[in-house]
């Protein structure tokens, strides 16, 4: 047997790292309306409003330490939260500089209108059986960014540790996100963006946006109101 030379064993580790680096990218799709230009050329205004979520927990219920259901949501909600505002200043920056035909409403703004419209009576606190025109009529914008976050989980943190240490292997958890813009009259769905990226539950909530921040600046690049 032909012995490892040095050459053979550098070329192994690019080769490890480099399937490492291509398990460890997010994919993503991006679609567009056809005729985007003609709501692009009245639009001035369009906010971003919280996503949706949902925990696939199956693969932890046998698990030898669990975690709930509700712990597990609270977390993800600190996730869509940071993910929410990483979005908003990444936006936000690029509208200043001239990049977007569009104003992105202040993101606590946003938060304070759907309170006050939910404490008043006007809209249930979930915005998933709300219309979209309602909502853009609430703000007053002219569109708006919503989404989805789907988390699941595929193994238990003990399965996830041993991976890590060489002793298992199996998918990791998966976030599933989607970024959607309706437009207020018809509610038409004019651009969408989904994500797939995987271990994002695991970092801190102040980790998030760092974790995702290719990820954002592709969304802000992509972001259809180019100027």
């Amino acid at each position: 047997m032909k012995r490892l030379t040095t050459k053979h064993f550098l070329l192994l580790i690019a080769l490890l790292i480099f399937g490492c680096l291509v398990a460890s990218c997010a994919s993503v799709h991006t679609t567009s309306t056809p005729n985007f230009e003609n709501y692009q050329s009245h639009h001035q205004t369009i906010a971003i409003i919280p996503f949706d979520i949902s925990i696939d927990n199956k693969a932890y219920e046998n698990a030898f330490i669990s975690i709930s259901v509700k712990s597990w949501k609270e977390i993800a909600q600190r996730k869509e939260e940071s993910f929410r505002r990483s979005l908003f200043t990444q936006l936000s920056l690029a509208q200043q500089a001239g990049r977007y035909t569009v104003e992105i409403q202040d993101i606590d703004e946003t938060i304070t209108l759907l309170q006050r419209a939910s404490d008043t009576g006007m809209i249930p606190k979930n915005l998933a059986v709300v219309s979209k025109s309602k909502i853009c009529e609430i703000l007053k914008v002219d569109a708006i960014i919503s989404g989805s976050m789907a988390v699941t989980l595929l193994r238990s943190t003990w399965s996830q540790i041993r991976s890590r240490i060489g002793l298992g292997f199996g998918p990791p958890d998966r976030t599933d996100i989607t970024v959607s813009i309706h437009e207020s009259e018809t509610e038409t769905l004019i651009w969408n963006y989904d994500l797939t990226a995987r271990g994002v539950l695991r970092h801190n909530y102040e980790g998030v946006s760092k974790r995702l921040k290719r990820e954002i600046g592709d969304i802000a690049r992509n972001f259809p109101y180019k100027n």
